[in-house]
């Protein structure tokens, strides 16, 4: 019997080479782009709550020293050992902490570091919206007394 010459493309095993090297190579970069895509989650959410949490600090009327505010821990599901610390100076809430990053895959290797954490920091200046609206009502007060005087004046000259 004879082989049809269009039908002879035998390919020779290379196939399955390919595809021993190259799906597994593929899963990894997938697996390592969820592990980064779940780490800028965690950091942009961590940014977020932190800033939050000044914000919320410096919205206090009483109180402001005492800073029992704390971050949401539940709600980070790659994080483990967080520490924060609020430090405030004077009209200024300062947040700064670092955590540990979790699951620890990469790490026995020579891709990441051993002792891999994420630093984070935020700072909301403490305002009093009540206060600053009397302010610029005083303001807009005197400017107004001021304009009449002046314009008062004006109007006895010319007449």
């Amino acid at each position: 019997m004879k082989k049809n010459s269009q039908n002879s493309a035998d390919p020779g095993g290379y196939l399955t080479t390919e595809a021993a090297m190259i799906v597994p190579l593929i899963i990894i970069l997938y697996c390592i782009l969820i592990y980064l895509c779940f780490y800028q989650y965690d950091r942009c959410l961590l940014a977020q709550d932190s800033y939050l949490v000044c914000l919320e600090i410096s919205g206090r009327k009483e109180n402001r020293e005492q800073t029992h505010a704390a971050l949401n821990r539940a709600k980070y599901f790659m994080l483990s050992d967080l520490q924060e610390a609020v430090r405030i100076d004077g009209r200024q809430v300062n947040l700064e902490g670092n955590a540990g990053i979790l699951p620890q895959v990469f790490t026995e290797h020579s891709m990441m570091p051993e002792n891999w954490r994420m630093s984070f920091s935020a700072a909301a200046a403490a305002n009093d919206p009540p206060k600053d609206v009397r302010l610029y009502r005083r303001v807009r007060w005197i400017l107004k007394k001021g304009y009449e005087f002046l314009t008062k004046d004006e109007e006895k000259e010319n007449e």
